[in-house]
């Protein structure tokens, strides 16, 4: 059921290339400031331990800046002398000190295990750094313990088997999103999915978006259901009760230094008054998380809610820095042409004709310390830790590129659109089936607006949870909807423009009355239901994954303005690679919004598009419907490794 391959010769580094990428990491990263902290640790007990994943931290500054849209640079958060390190090249397995890689080589296993591990290696990739340390994928991940691990590990997480006579319990997934909008969607609709096949559930919000998701949904929002329940940690950061998306740089920074402990004291708490913690599923950006889970002894999972092009893309950052054409070389590149003019035709599975400004928006930067930079080069090469990939994605959209992940990462599993999955496979009664995920509070007025509209009339317009705009730019999108005639609903955050406040946008008077009678403002809607409604005639869209997918489910043709991240990428795909969507220019002007809203909703190319999209939405919902291709993955993922 899991996607699984061979390695390839060309997709293995040579020694030569090795070195010369350690040379390279070296060469932009920061020294340390006290050069005796760059072997070991100094912790607070005076012990030391070696120089961990979670240690090598960016610094200085951190800079995301897109030709003609933004060019807004953030201090990093601050850090004490001892967390700034000289760190070596990430290795899949950095957290293990010379000496420890050198006894797991030869640790001794039952021939059982053994078996398994020979049986994994003919399957999944593995890199050149992971042959010479005589590790697996499998291994790295913890899927195949040795005996006396898993009896460590049931001492510390406090199991004893059942009783004679007694049901066994459930098993129980501790299941940990990266805390924003766009992450703990997908991880909330996979625990449904888990819950529905006997799981017990325990979902780890960090404290900010607890309390955001009671205010947003009552106060009885997290009571969760009997075997699925909430629970929250520190993330390290001050205390905030802003309804916003947290600061992204310092959320990185902060989940990845500060989150291990407090993880791993939850896992163990968790026991007094559950059944016993047997797995845990973490986002791809978490992987702390994975970490912990390895080192109780755990089965672990992760869930990669990106796209699988904005994978591909991210795991070749590193390369891209490899080879120079990253960080930029000043300022003058984010506008001369040069991401547009660069190709990068070496991407396994991608494009020929990829340019560098379809790569993941962290890319337009001029600092080689650039927090999201690094964070995304060390997060993609954690997620082989886990046991398993699971992606929110299907084999018809993503074929190529599944291949390609299959060769980097361990088994991977495709479980998506989650929305359908979810929808199809777990009961309208289930006592889970309702609880919701959106830190927003959520309006019911836009469906029953949308009821007295004719099919395909309303162009439907949200940019998601992080975008924001200037008012300038804000003002051309309000004018270019109004100048197309459409009927439109618009979703409109109370933090969309930049620099507010977080009060409201402010959009112009006379454009209100301009359109007064054929629009709809809200301020967070269920999107998914919106994009089903037969009303529905465009999506204009940042290109957020989840958004393209409801989008695909719909049936919805998309005009993009990528803003943030893999939303590049995701744009790219759509309109070039798959035909379901067209991109407006950074520089946002009012003429090209209405041209390309009015071209997608009745030109040629509009028609073409919503066959198109009809047609991946007729696999979409063949994958995941009950007993399709997504479902028997997550199935095969409870099987062959969450119960393993």
């Amino acid at each position: 059921m899991a996607r699984r391959a061979e390695p390839e010769p060309d997709m293995l580094l040579e020694k030569e290339e090795q070195e010369a990428r350690t040379a390279a990491w070296h060469a932009v990263r920061p020294t340390p400031l006290n050069p005796s902290i760059a072997e070991t640790v100094h912790d607070d007990d005076h012990t030391h331990r070696p120089v961990q994943c979670s240690d090598v931290i960016p610094t200085k500054r951190y800079a995301v800046r897109q030709q003609n849209r933004h060019s807004a640079v953030h201090d990093s958060p601050k850090t004490d002398d001892r967390a700034i390190y000289k760190p070596t090249i990430i290795h899949d397995r950095c957290d293990l000190s010379e000496h420890e890689l050198a006894l797991d080589r030869h640790h001794p296993i039952s021939g059982e295990h053994a078996a398994t591990r020979g049986r994994q290696r003919s399957h999944i990739y593995q890199s050149r750094e992971l042959e010479e340390l005589g590790s697996s994928s499998s291994e790295v991940s913890g899927q195949s313990h040795p005996a006396s691990q898993q009896t460590k590990a049931s001492a510390i997480m406090g199991s004893l088997p059942p009783a004679e006579g007694e049901a066994a319990p459930p098993p129980h997934a501790v299941m940990i999103p990266y805390p924003a909008q766009g992450h703990v969607t997908p991880m909330l609709q996979l625990a449904k999915l888990l819950h529905s096949r006997g799981f017990h559930v325990t979902f780890v919000n960090n404290e900010f978006n607890h309390r955001r998701h009671l205010r947003a949904r009552g106060p009885h929002a997290l009571d969760g259901a009997p075997g699925f329940r909430f629970v929250s940690i520190d993330d390290g950061l001050p205390r905030s009760d802003a309804d916003v998306t947290q600061d992204i740089p310092a959320l990185c920074h902060s989940t990845t230094t500060t989150c291990l402990p407090r993880f791993k004291e939850l896992l163990a708490a968790l026991d007094a008054d559950t059944p016993r913690v047997t797995c845990v599923v973490a986002d791809s950006t978490m992987t702390f998380a994975l970490r912990a889970a390895r080192e109780l002894g755990l089965r672990c999972a992760t869930l990669w809610t990106a796209s699988a092009c904005g994978f591909v893309t991210y795991y070749h950052y590193r390369h891209l820095v490899d080879r120079g054409l990253v960080p930029l070389r000043d300022a003058s590149q984010l506008s001369n042409g040069y991401l547009d003019d660069t190709v990068v035709d070496w991407v396994p599975g991608a494009p020929r004709d990829l340019r560098l400004r379809d790569f993941p928006s962290f890319v337009r930067t001029t600092d080689p310390d650039d927090v999201m930079l690094n964070f995304f080069i060390h997060e993609t090469a954690g997620m082989s830790q886990a046991s398993a990939v699971v992606i929110n994605t299907f084999d018809e959209l993503d074929a190529p590129l599944l291949d390609v992940m299959a060769k980097l990462l361990p088994p991977i599993y495709t479980v998506g659109p989650l929305p359908l999955t979810v929808r199809n496979n777990v009961p309208v009664d289930s006592p889970v089936a309702a609880i919701g995920s959106n830190l927003w509070k959520e309006q019911d007025a836009p469906l029953r607006w949308l009821d007295g509209r004719p099919p395909r009339s309303v162009v439907y317009v949200n940019f998601g949870s992080i975008t924001v705009m200037s008012a300038e730019q804000l003002a051309e999108f309000a004018w270019g909807l109004a100048n197309t005639g459409y009927a439109f609903l618009w979703n409109v955050r109370p933090d969309l423009v930049k620099g507010d406040g977080g009060d409201s946008p402010g959009l112009p008077p006379e454009f209100l009355s301009y359109v007064e009678g054929r629009s709809m403002l809200s301020t967070w809607c269920p999107q998914a239901a919106v994009l089903e409604h037969e009303a529905v005639g465009v999506f204009l869209t940042h290109s957020g994954w989840n958004s393209t997918l409801e989008s695909i489910c719909g049936g919805v043709p998309m005009v993009c303005w990528p803003f943030f991240a893999e939303q590049q990428t995701n744009c790219r795909y759509k309109c070039t690679e798959w035909g379901i969507g067209m991109e407006i220019g950074d520089d946002v002007r009012r003429v090209e919004v209405e041209a390309l809203i009015r071209e997608a909703m009745e030109g040629d190319k509009g028609r073409e598009m919503r066959r198109r999209v009809a047609e991946l939405r007729d696999s979409a919902v063949a994958a995941a419907r009950t007993g399709g291709r997504s479902m028997r993955n997550v199935e095969g993922l409870i099987n062959e490794v969450l119960l393993a």
